[in-house]
């Protein structure tokens, strides 16, 4: 019995350890940008983790990654501009009109709830990191002239984007004008940043010159042939102490092997010694 008490307790013991080497990155999420924000990061080579929670009526979803993972995931993000601020469309702006709007409220509503729509459709074009889009409206003065030319619609429009290939200018225009009554293509200023290639071309930039086998940027080649001399001198000197220590070890073998050894000189010693009695003793 014990040993099924333990064993049973093991799934919850991993799982408690699991969540204690995770890292919370996004909360409040929709499915949708949580579904966005784990692919890009499994596609990145981070592992995720993506749970649901209910709050009434609206489920929300939290992405966590292992603890080592937490700061390379936070810069995939801002890499990425994930998760993407939510634009407010007709449904959310109008629900939180007031009672009885006034004139301009209204059309500032319809004009916020227009761009936010827009936003929205543009956002969800592949390559297409961020949007903003601003709309003017321009309102009649009821005293002007009948013969008065009404005011014209007018649109701008900021794309970032990282396939410039899949977007064209020609394309938005004719999106954002077909989505506002009264506004033409002509009148619809589109100005893509293309983060991507900007990137790119700070990495191309850069001078690289040869030094050996080694290809290093121009400013860094005095102190890499520096480094390399000073490895070369000092290979020199740790061959040439370890050659002196040899040769002074070889004569020092050398020397102890010529010497006799203090038994032979005993042993001499007392050879001498007894043929000096042996004299003594004659007559």
């Amino acid at each position: 019995m014990p040993q099924l008490l333990a064993l049973s307790r093991l799934p919850a013991v991993t799982l408690l350890l699991l969540t204690a080497c995770s890292v919370e990155i996004v909360h409040d999420l929709d499915e949708p940008q949580a579904n966005t924000i784990v692919a890009m990061l499994q596609r990145e080579g981070v592992a995720t983790n993506k749970t649901r929670q209910e709050s009434g009526q609206k489920s929300t979803y939290t992405i966590t990654v292992q603890r080592a993972d937490a700061p390379r995931a936070w810069q995939l993000l801002r890499k990425q501009n994930l998760p993407r601020p939510a634009t407010p469309g007709f449904g959310e702006v109008f629900k939180a009109g007031s009672l009885v709007p006034t004139t301009a409220q209204q059309r500032a509503m319809m004009r916020h709830a227009l761009s936010g729509e827009i936003t929205q459709t543009l956002q969800s074009i592949e390559g297409v990191q961020q949007a903003r889009v601003h709309i003017v409206l321009p309102r009649r003065d009821p005293l002007a002239p009948r013969d008065q030319q009404n005011p014209t619609a007018r649109a701008s429009v900021l794309l970032k984007i990282t396939h410039p290939e899949a977007v064209k200018s020609h394309d938005i225009q004719k999106l954002v004008a077909g989505a506002v009554e009264g506004l033409a293509m002509k009148d619809v200023g589109v100005v893509m940043l293309n983060t991507a290639g900007a990137r790119k071309t700070e990495a191309v930039d850069v001078p690289t010159v040869a030094v050996g086998p080694f290809a290093v940027a121009a400013n860094s080649r005095i102190s890499l042939v520096i480094t390399l001399l000073g490895a070369i001198v000092l290979l020199l000197l740790s061959g040439l102490a370890i050659l002196v220590l040899a040769i002074r070890l070889r004569r020092a073998h050398q020397t102890a092997a010529a010497a006799p050894s203090p038994a032979l000189e005993a042993s001499m010693g007392l050879i001498e010694r007894s043929f000096d009695r042996s004299r003594m003793t004659r007559p």
